[in-house]
């Protein structure tokens, strides 16, 4: 395959990805799905329009929120400081959204698909010195936003009950990676390790109380990893515990209220523990120089299971002897 087919075939593979996140499964994509193995493996037949957009919203709207801002702020809401640096860096290529957040995931893939494109006219009409301009592009791009965060949606979504869109993103990691792999190769890559926000000192504060802390296990630039609300349902049924309905907030704080009640927060502890080295593993998975990229997150994840051996130690201890710590730093 040369340059112009490979950069063709990355823009329609970046493409076809950033419709499914934006759109879900459609009736129009159907036929390009059913020709990708590892996706037609996964889909549900017959079809149903109206179910498989009823699961992309409960996944998409529900639980992985799919924006950049969302995993890298420290106030994760829409429209904030990351959100706006991905808008400069499409003005600045020329590349115009369809109106969605910047930072939404589809948003980002379009643009990879529009610069692979851009790369590939470059090779078409025989300008090697602007595909390179192109490809210094794709790769700041890489380094600045989406191999800082791509990696922690993939495993974030690989944690919800969605085989479809499991696979999507780890296609959609596999081809960033490669694609990445081949500007270093180039000696075109722009690896830069990434900051993120600074985390508060949870526990060094004498006021820290239970909605402090679902407040930080929520904020994955302070934790590193990331929890839906069927992630803090499924720890709930885990253990008997009641989390109420409502935002991932609300479901956090009571789920925690409830451990403490009922004598569990040394169990829920351990799931959360558990949860963190799954996502750890995940990360250390990864090659050089993607690894370097990730290690900003390692160190979150460390600094997490710091926090939670701190929590388990301010509780009951499994004997159950309510002298050996004390619980009532923690209260509501």
């Amino acid at each position: 395959m040369n340059r112009l087919e490979l950069t063709t075939a990355r823009s329609h593979a970046y493409g076809l990805f950033a419709q499914l996140f934006a759109e879900g499964i459609t009736a129009e994509l159907l036929p390009h799905l059913e020709s990708i193995p590892d996706l037609a493996a996964h889909l549900v037949r017959p079809f149903d329009a109206e179910q498989a957009a009823v699961e992309f919203h409960n996944l998409f709207h529900f639980n992985v929120f799919p924006y950049e801002g969302i995993f890298r702020d420290e106030t994760p809401l829409l429209g904030g400081a990351t959100s706006q640096a991905v808008g400069e860096f499409y003005r600045s290529c020329g590349y115009r959204s369809s109106g969605e957040s910047a930072d939404h995931i589809g948003e980002e893939l379009s643009l990879l698909a529009f610069l692979c494109g851009a790369e590939a006219d470059a090779w078409e009409d025989g300008e090697a010195s602007q595909a390179a301009r192109v490809r210094t592009l794709q790769s700041a791009f890489f380094a600045e936003h989406a191999l800082v965060w791509m990696p922690a949606l993939a495993f974030a979504i690989r944690q919800q009950n969605s085989p479809f869109f499991a696979a999507v993103a780890d296609l959609t990691l596999d081809l960033i990676l490669d694609h990445h792999r081949e500007l270093r190769e180039l000696a075109l890559d722009a690896v830069a390790t990434p900051t993120l926000p600074e985390a508060p000192d949870l526990l060094g504060e004498a006021r820290t109380g239970l909605r402090d802390i679902a407040s930080f296990f929520l904020t994955p630039a302070f934790c590193g990893f990331y929890l839906s609300r069927d992630d803090i349902g499924r720890l709930g049924r885990q253990f008997g515990l009641p989390r109420g309905f409502g935002d991932r907030q609300t479901m956090l704080h009571n789920l925690l209220r409830s451990a403490a009640t009922y004598e569990q927060m040394p169990a829920l502890i351990e799931a959360i523990g558990s949860l963190v080295q799954s996502w750890r593993r995940s990360y250390e998975s990864l090659a050089e120089p993607e690894l370097l990229i990730a290690r900003p997150w390692l160190q979150r994840l460390q600094g997490s299971l710091d926090i939670l051996t701190q929590l388990y130690d301010a509780v009951p201890d499994l004997s159950g002897d309510p002298s050996a710590t004390d619980l009532g730093r923690f209260d509501a």
